[in-house]
Order: structure tokens, then C-alpha cells, then sequence
């Protein structure tokens, strides 16, 4: 990554990292991408940075201090973040790592086997779910767009594992298998006090991280994120103008000027350290 930003930087360019780490990794992860900010002399955007997991709930403000320090010593950090409490992910990325090893084809014959399963349950059950961490219940976790089995839309693996009378792990590895590993889903891993503290903080901008979606056609399927809709909205109207948490000029600073676009552009003609 260190090479890539390198020429990142020939081209005024900028990276834009996933960190790879959002849960219980997620500080140090966040000092990773610092740490390329300062090696690189680039500027360097955390996108839909979060805290997921109940284990990481309170991380944001350590966080946030590190980028705003990281600021302060003149490099060009920034994060983005959008105000929900629930992310959204392929429902493939929330089993352990060496599920998903070798592509979706290998993935599905390996969680078809008993030993898989009884091995994922040990592994959830010590850390939580990948890169999501611990979550309150198995309600947290619900299907948004399902390619091949659409009925279950808005349901939860919860509601799943009642009906069905079978325990949630089981739940996931058969739904992967029947939907052929294209399943989405919303995970509710995010605490609350965590999004006001990003809202309102000076070092974080706004960002949807949302796909094109419409009311018709191929990008209609499902029940996606409310972020794709909602995020700038819900900033002026729940943060701004119910909990006046930060005033309206602030809000829309963080969506329009302060956002990388801007920052790339001063950053063309020499007027961003």
C-alpha cells in the first residue's frame, strides 16, 4: 500500500481506505492509515468509519483524537461517516475469514459440512462475527437484498431460526448455500453514542457510501440500506435540528465544502500541506 500511495502522491491523488479492520481491530487499523498519511505525504479519507461491536462501543472518541492529533500535525487525514446504527455487507463477510477462502463455489461445499459449522460457532462465539464484532442477538442481523430467495426480504436470521425451529449458524450456512452466497443483509453493530460522537466531531465529514439505486429495475431489488436515501437528511434533521448536536452551517460544511472533492482540488494547486 505504501508503493501505491507513493504514486498515489506523483499524481495528486488521494486513498481512500476501507480500513481493514472496523471492529475489534479498529484503532489500530485507524493508526495504520495514519501512518501512510505521514509515510506518503497523501491525503488519506477513512470511508464509513464505524466502531462495530458491542466489545468496541466508546473506541469513536479515541479515535477521532488520534485523527484530529494526526490533523494537528499537519497531515491530510479525514474520515467519513453515516448515521445509522446499522451497516451493510454480503452476508458471506460476516463468517470467519477461512470460510470464505477460495471463492463462493469453495465457501458453499465447506459450509455444507458439519465440522464448518461447529468450528464457525466456536469462532463467533469468541469474537463475534468477522470484521463486525460481538452483536446483541441474531435479530440484528437482516436480509436486504436476496438474489435468489427475494421472499425473505425485511426478515431476520432470527425470525429465520424460530420458524424453522434451527439454531442461527445453521440458519446462515443454508441460507448461503439455497442464495448462492449473493445474499445481503443490514447488521445492527453500532452504538449510538459512537455516531454522536462522530457527528459532531470536527475531524469527521459525511458520507453516504451508497450504491445507485432506483424504484425500478435491476437496482430496485431488495430492501437496501436507508443510508443510500437518508444519510444527509437524517444528519440535518435528527442531529442538527432535534439534538442540536452541531449547527446547520457546520452540517453542511462537512457534506459540500469540507469534503475530499474540495480538498483534492486545493490540493492540485499546492495550497493543502
Amino acid at each position: 500500500m505504501v508503493a501505491l500511495c507513493y504514486a498515489l502522491k506523483r499524481h495528486n491523488a488521494a486513498y481512500f481506505t476501507h480500513v481493514r479492520d472496523e471492529s475489534n481491530h479498529v484503532l489500530e487499523a485507524v493508526d495504520e492509515a495514519i501512518d501512510i498519511a505521514q509515510t506518503c505525504g497523501i491525503h488519506v479519507e477513512i470511508v464509513h468509519f464505524k466502531c462495530s461491536g458491542m466489545d468496541n462501543w466508546g473506541t469513536a472518541a479515541i479515535a477521532l483524537a488520534r485523527i484530529a492529533a494526526a490533523k494537528e500535525r499537519g497531515l491530510a487525514v479525514d474520515c467519513d461517516s453515516y448515521p445509522y446504527s446499522a451497516g451493510s455487507n454480503p452476508l458471506k463477510n460476516l463468517m470467519p475469514q477461512w470460510v470464505q477462502a477460495g471463492g463462493v463455489a469453495a465457501m458453499i461445499a465447506r459450509l455444507a459440512l458439519r465440522e464448518t459449522r461447529e468450528r464457525i460457532r466456536a469462532d463467533i462465539a469468541r469474537s463475534g462475527l468477522n470484521n463486525w464484532g460481538r452483536i446483541p442477538a441474531w435479530d440484528c442481523v437482516q436480509i436486504s437484498i436476496s438474489p435468489h430467495l427475494p421472499q425473505y426480504a425485511g426478515r431476520t436470521i432470527d425470525q429465520l431460526a424460530t420458524e424453522r425451529g434451527q439454531d442461527p449458524i445453521d440458519v446462515v450456512c443454508d441460507y448461503l448455500i439455497a442464495d448462492k452466497g449473493a445474499t445481503r443483509v443490514l447488521v445492527i453493530a453500532i452504538s449510538e453514542d459512537d455516531i454522536r460522537e462522530i457527528v459532531r466531531s470536527p475531524a469527521a465529514l459525511v458520507g453516504s457510501d451508497g450504491n445507485c439505486v432506483a424504484t425500478y429495475g435491476t437496482v430496485s431489488q431488495g430492501m437496501p440500506h436507508p443510508r443510500f436515501y437518508g444519510t444527509f437528511p437524517r444528519v440535518i434533521g435528527r442531529y442538527v435540528g432535534e439534538q442540536k448536536l452541531l449547527p446547520l452551517e457546520t452540517a453542511i460544511h462537512k457534506m459540500t465544502g469540507a469534503t475530499p472533492g474540495k480538498v483534492l482540488r486545493r490540493a492540485a494547486d499546492g495550497s493543502v500541506g
